[in-house]
């Protein structure tokens, strides 16, 4: 009877460690739901991409494509240092998806202030004026002096301006 008691506590004990492990080798549930892309992707550039850090959406071919975000259009995430400057159509670029939680350096369409709220601009730019149709995409964390400026960005999924 001593072994039967011992061995029901062990079960008990033990299972919710192994539920734990159970989860754990699914893997993460967000931003990644297949656990394939850890917060960024690859596409083709559907149009030149003038700089390293743009503001890109989806291209004509969401599964293959991005391309240069307008100050209107949905961005979907902002090109990695490794993709370059100047990527001609065609060019693999690597995107860092912008609703993953993570902290990325974009180009300034203007001075930014740190923690002032940032919306998509011209060009694949990011700039502190809001308006309707453009999409707040999160807050600056470090200052931009001027167009062009590289500065850090704490984002969030893209908000849509009435």
């Amino acid at each position: 009877m001593k072994h039967f008691f011992i061995k029901i506590m062990a079960a008990i004990i033990c299972a919710p460690f192994l539920a734990l492990r159970a989860l754990a080798e699914r893997g993460p549930s967000i931003c990644n739901s297949a656990g394939s892309h850890m917060g960024s992707i690859g596409r083709n550039a559907e149009s030149a991409l003038p700089l390293a850090y743009t503001v890109v959406k989806w291209g004509t071919d969401p599964a293959t494509q991005v391309d240069i975000c307008g100050a209107t259009d949905r961005p979907c995430g902002i090109t990695d240092s490794n993709s370059g400057d100047n990527a001609d159509a065609g060019d693999g670029a690597s995107v860092k998806l912008l609703n993953c939680g993570h902290n990325r350096i974009a180009i300034a369409s203007e001075a930014i202030t740190a923690g002032a709220d940032v919306f998509t601009a011209a060009n694949g730019k990011l700039g502190a004026t809001g308006g309707a149709g453009k999409y707040l995409v999160g807050q600056a964390l470090t200052a931009a002096g001027a167009d062009g400026d590289e500065f850090e960005v704490s984002l969030q999924t893209p908000v849509l301006q009435s």
